[in-house]
């Protein structure tokens, strides 16, 4: 089962490589469920961008609409707010994988 890139993981998260820079948005002060998201957002995009599949062809696979879920042991399953599925749209810029 994939889980995306390791090395773009590496690059985003770990160093301050130009070609991920607009995807680096993290923020060791951003605590609730709905700003962690969006940092796993911007690491799904940067796998999606062409540059990654350049240096991992696994992402290659990587695109489509995003979908974020929160799983808490209080509220159960919940869908992260502008991350639900949304039928029949593909709206979110994304390239779908071949």
């Amino acid at each position: 089962m994939n889980l995306g890139s390791n090395e773009i993981y590496r690059l985003l998260f770990y160093t301050d490589d130009p070609r991920f820079s607009q995807y680096r948005i993290y923020d060791a002060r951003l605590q609730t469920m709905e700003e962690q998201s969006k940092i796993c957002a911007s690491y799904i995009r940067a796998c999606c961008d062409p540059e990654a599949v350049k240096i991992d062809p696994i992402c290659d696979s990587i695109g489509g609409r995003l979908h974020i879920a929160a799983i808490t042991p209080r509220d159960g399953f919940n869908w992260v707010s502008g991350f639900e599925p949304i039928s029949g749209d593909n709206s979110s810029g994304i390239r779908e994988p071949r």
